[in-house]
């Protein structure tokens, strides 16, 4: 469950005391990104939503990872791809209808819709 939609007080959000191992921050993570999907109908996130859903939701780094290793892992795990700058949560109820946006410099066909 995400921490952020469970619990009013955040300042445990890491567990007990005890950091999360990196398997189950990404389970953690996953699953608030999911939340947040399913509440824009929508599992295309910019760089800084990945990051405003990871901060909302109390969760911490483990140790041994930085950001872009979470992300980086994240993607070779399959949870999360990366195309023209966005990523796209895989495995949710949204990711078939979700679309990719127009790269920078592409063009704006007029089938392109949001």
């Amino acid at each position: 469950s995400c921490p952020a939609h469970v619990s009013r007080d955040r300042r445990g959000g890491g567990g007990r005391g005890g950091a999360m191992s990196v398997a189950k921050t990404i389970k953690s993570f996953v699953s608030c990104l999911e939340k947040d999907a399913h509440q824009r109908a929508d599992a295309i996130f910019t760089p800084s939503a990945l990051r405003q859903v990871f901060d909302a939701s109390g969760l911490r780094l483990p140790s041994t990872q930085s950001w872009e290793d979470l992300i980086d892992r994240m993607n070779s795990e399959n949870y999360i791809i990366k195309r023209h700058g966005v990523w796209k949560l895989q495995n949710s109820r949204y990711a078939q209808s979700s679309k990719w946006p127009t790269p920078p410099g592409g063009s704006q066909s007029s089938s392109a819709r949001r």
